[in-house]
């Protein structure tokens, strides 16, 4: 078995400073979410983590009312689309530069090593380098 790399928004704040990392991705969204309704407070208790929230938001919870759950369904839906906005915002800042060196020679290395590459981004500024290089 070749090489594995795992790549978090780390790497691709690298790339470019614009690519938020989770923590600015989470603030971003909730900031508007706050703006479009009530943030609840059930959120609130799972930190600034946006991952959780989703989590918790696309899942009925027992112990509410049908209401609240369709309310928590909904804002599930207005977040992945807020983050869905923030993310092509970001990404076409990003890759209206040229492809940073380094980032096309580590492409070519996986490339050419047949290396394993799990990303957990939701952006997809890999795939894109990898599209625009010469290997």
């Amino acid at each position: 078995m070749g090489d594995v790399f795992l790549l978090g928004a780390g790497f691709s704040k690298a790339v470019h400073a614009s690519m938020p990392t989770l923590a600015e991705l989470s603030a971003r969204v909730k900031e508007k979410s706050e703006k479009d309704a009530k943030f609840p407070v059930a959120l609130t208790d799972l930190g600034d983590n946006i991952e959780l929230w989703l989590t918790y938001l696309s899942q009925p919870q027992p112990w509410l009312r049908e209401y609240d759950n369709l309310q928590n369904r909904a804002l599930f839906l207005r977040m992945t689309e807020t983050i869905g906005e923030v993310l092509e915002a970001t990404t076409i800042e990003a890759v209206a530069q040229d492809c940073p060196s380094w980032l096309q020679r580590l492409i070519k290395w996986w490339h050419d090593n047949k290396s394993t590459v799990i990303t957990l981004n939701y952006d997809t500024l890999i795939e894109r380098a990898a599209l625009k290089s010469d290997i």
